[in-house]
């Protein structure tokens, strides 16, 4: 008799750019491919979704957001008034902190309902919860504790310790919520796959789940998909050295002024084309520096449209994130299409550099550094001849970074 999973994430399919929930869709999607099992997922309705979906073999139950919550996501799906939702997540976080770190108590208790019903209807093998959103993980555990005898997966591709602190709320109350959300996880999750940057952390931290948890990288490594068409190819300037960065900024987290400050100094700048498809309220910051070459910045586009801009690329630029605890899923995509990257980071310890340090085409640039050296590294890193990186070697040296990893953790659970 075939198997049946009921899989919790905030949106299905993703239509905002999230990285976690695309990581999400993965994972689903390689669960899908095996056919073994009955798959439905329960997630949060978006703008113009159907409260009820059959795609592609996979039953989509939506439930609806506060009305709140509801406003933000349908000017965010308009892709308009960017300032106007930055205030409001902004009043959202204030307004939400007894809760912390929820930010939609009435979806979680909506979401609920509804997973429970269909536990009870369908009674699932399995319930898989990710967070990213913390709502959708809270849920799973409260269906765990509710029906003792279902197995749960929770799946945490941002840490839930060790993950940054609000600026709105003392540390204090913060880290006894955080620790709240640890104990629940450890009591109602049958195995909890946390991601490998976070090893270190809770190897030298007491961990509760110590002996539920396992250990995988995001799962971004997968077979580069075939060209789409896209007016966004006019963006790649012939005889420019076009370098392309993807991913949300933010002055405080993820600045991207001091790398663009930097290639605007190498001796390459008048024939460097940076290209960002970028969210962010850092643009204003952005048009103040003088660019000796091209630059432009653009919204998200559709994922197939942006990894034809990869294939196309000259060189694939990260920016980390303050905390170093934080890989961008991205990372593994631009490894996939083999081309050079370039990757800042501004703490110690960073993951992410870590991570790219067995990739063979990487540059990895501390920006504690003094400005000399870095710009020498990227001198020299822009004037060498790069050797493509094929994928099966990529696959080989990253592998808990595929899907497939997530598939056997699943199964093992299952049997």
């Amino acid at each position: 008799m075939m198997k049946k999973i009921l899989f919790l994430t905030s949106s299905y399919p993703d239509i905002k750019g999230s990285a976690s929930v695309l990581c999400s869709h993965r994972v689903l999607n390689c669960l899908r491919d095996t056919g073994k099992y009955q798959i439905d997922v329960l997630c949060v309705q978006n703008y113009c979704e159907p409260k009820e979906d059959q795609l592609r073999d996979i039953h989509v139950y939506r439930v609806k957001p506060s009305c709140w919550m509801r406003w933000i996501d349908d000017l965010q799906c308009r892709g308009q008034h960017s300032r106007l939702i930055v205030l409001m997540s902004k009043i959202q976080r204030v307004v939400a902190s007894p809760w912390y770190p929820l930010l939609s108590p009435v979806s979680l208790r909506r979401m609920f309902k509804v997973a429970d019903n269909l536990t009870k209807k369908n009674h699932y093998d399995l319930v898989v919860s990710e967070h990213h959103g913390v709502e959708s993980f809270v849920c799973g555990c409260q269906i765990k504790k509710e029906n003792d005898w279902i197995k749960h997966i929770a799946i945490l591709w941002d840490p839930i310790k060790g993950q940054t602190i609000t600026q709105y709320l003392p540390i204090k109350y913060i880290n006894k919520r955080i620790e709240r959300l640890e104990r629940m996880s450890a009591d109602y999750s049958s195995m909890i796959i946390s991601t490998g940057t976070m090893r270190d952390y809770y190897n030298s931290h007491h961990d509760i789940a110590k002996d539920k948890r396992q250990y995988l990288g995001f799962p971004g490594v997968i077979r580069p998909s075939e060209e789409v068409p896209t007016d966004k190819l006019t963006l790649i300037k012939e005889g420019y050295i076009n370098v392309v960065y993807s991913g949300q900024l933010s002055p405080l987290q993820r600045d991207p002024i001091p790398v663009i400050e930097l290639f605007n100094r190498c001796q390459f700048a008048e024939k460097i084309n940076l290209i960002f498809f970028a969210t962010g309220n850092v643009e204003d910051d952005i048009k103040k520096i003088k660019f000796k070459g091209q630059f432009s910045y653009n919204g998200y586009i559709p994922l197939q449209e942006l990894h034809t801009i990869y294939r196309h690329a000259d060189y694939l630029l990260n920016i980390s994130h303050t905390n170093p605890n934080m890989v961008p899923s991205k990372i593994f995509e631009y490894m996939s299409y083999g081309k050079p990257i370039i990757s800042t980071f501004v703490t110690d310890g960073d993951a992410a550099a870590k991570t790219l340090a067995n990739y063979p085409e990487a540059l990895i640039v501390d920006l504690k550094k003094n400005d000399e050296a870095n710009l020498q590294d990227l001198n020299l890193f822009l004037s060498k001849n790069h050797d493509f990186v094929d994928f099966e070697v990529v696959k080989h040296n990253y592998k808990e970074n595929t899907p497939e990893a997530y598939l056997e953790l699943i199964e093992s659970v299952l049997k």
